[in-house]
């Protein structure tokens, strides 16, 4: 009886660390935000950025920078609006949150990003691209909650990814 006692006990408590050990992989682990500024941040030292157009003096109102990394920032009013990476225009070290990668198909990227942020998508698809775009918002580390867009090539690989806010 003691055993059998000490043994749901110990399930327990092994169902407890594994639940704490997997909200930690997804808030640690790997990153929610795809910059190193995140969505609806204030860009207060824009010498992190690589380039900008930004200007403190304007308030960082209306302009664009790129990390790096090759990640673009696009800010609004003073905070992160858009954050977005390109296959083609990003670091070979980059990584994306919740595993993705680019060049895989974009239907392992949504599945992969749909359990990390624990979203649904809706996808649409043309002749050139497919997009696939977050039903419910993801809350960045600042905050802001912001939509997750997922970009495919003609072959439906993963050449793109966004997060974007509409403030």
């Amino acid at each position: 009886m003691r055993s059998a006692a000490a043994a749901i006990v110990l399930s327990f408590l092994l169902s407890a660390f594994w639940a704490d050990n997997q909200a930690w992989k997804r808030g640690r682990s790997y990153r929610i935000d795809l910059g190193i500024i995140p969505i609806g941040a204030n860009p207060n030292d824009i010498d992190k950025f690589a380039a900008t157009d930004c200007k403190r003096e304007d308030n960082f109102s209306d302009c664009s920078a790129w990390d790096e990394d090759g990640i673009r920032y696009a800010i609004f009013d003073g905070a992160v609006s858009v954050v977005s990476a390109h296959r083609k225009e990003v670091s070979h070290r980059l990584r994306l949150p919740a595993g993705m990668m680019f060049g895989e198909k974009i239907d392992v990227s949504a599945n992969k990003a749909g359990k990390f942020f624990l979203v649904h998508f809706d996808s649409s698809k043309s002749s050139d691209r497919t997009v696939y775009v977050s039903r419910e918002d993801v809350r960045s580390s600042s905050g802001r909650l912001f939509a997750l867009e997922l970009v495919g090539d003609s072959q439906g690989r993963l050449v793109e990814v966004v997060q974007r806010t509409d403030f």
